[in-house]
């Protein structure tokens, strides 16, 4: 297992039934929960599988955290310093309770999610720690440890998970392995397939 620490910024987006809901003691307040992050729950395939740990947002509940939509800075919903949004941590993930503006994004963004448009839930953060393996040729990171967590977000089906930063430790990795196994003496066939695959694959990420 490697480790390559991360401080820059990535977004991840989880499927993970947010809900808009209405107050019955304050009916002009719009409610939305929803989850940002699930923890050890296996990501799609990003160039590589992802996992957040139990743990890796300890400490980040006090960072000044806004939601947002569509991670849109001019479109902020709400925030924990000075608003009603409330970031916890259960058996499940990363949970955010909040309350929609009432402003024509904050009524659209209510109105998107109760038709059932919006559902997906979304983080903007930094890794301090993640670790890195292989099974096979399937390269998994586990982050352990978010360096900032930025805004928490409702997002449109199908949005951007900004994977980059990942992506370049996993390029980073790559040629780790490769120059771990020029530095065997006596190289295999397998060895020497498995040093050439890798090269292939630097190469033409590099041509994109």
């Amino acid at each position: 297992m490697t480790k390559i620490n991360k401080n820059n910024k990535e977004i991840r987006v989880y499927s993970t039934d947010c809900e808009v809901r209405m107050d019955e003691s304050s009916p002009d307040e719009i409610r939305v929960s929803g989850y940002a992050s699930l923890f050890e729950h296996e990501s799609r395939d990003l160039g590589f599988y992802e996992t957040i740990s139990r743990g890796a947002f300890d400490g980040r509940l006090d960072d000044n955290v806004i939601l947002t939509y569509n991670h849109d800075m001019n479109a902020i919903l709400d925030r924990n310093q000075g608003g009603t949004l409330k970031l916890t941590i259960d058996e499940r993930g990363l949970r955010y309770d909040g309350t929609l503006p009432n402003t024509s994004t904050g009524k659209d963004v209510a109105e998107l999610m109760r038709r059932g448009l919006l559902y997906e839930s979304s983080f903007a953060f930094t890794v301090d720690e993640d670790d890195w393996s292989k099974e096979g040729d399937v390269h998994k990171r586990s982050i352990t440890k978010i360096g900032r967590l930025f805004d928490v977000s409702i997002v449109g089906v199908g949005a951007y998970a900004n994977t980059d930063v990942a992506l370049r430790s996993l390029d980073q990795l790559k040629q780790v392995e490769i120059d771990e196994l020029k530095a065997i003496s006596d190289k295999s066939e397998e060895t020497l397939r498995k040093i050439n695959y890798l090269q292939n694959e630097l190469k033409l990420k590099s041509k994109f």
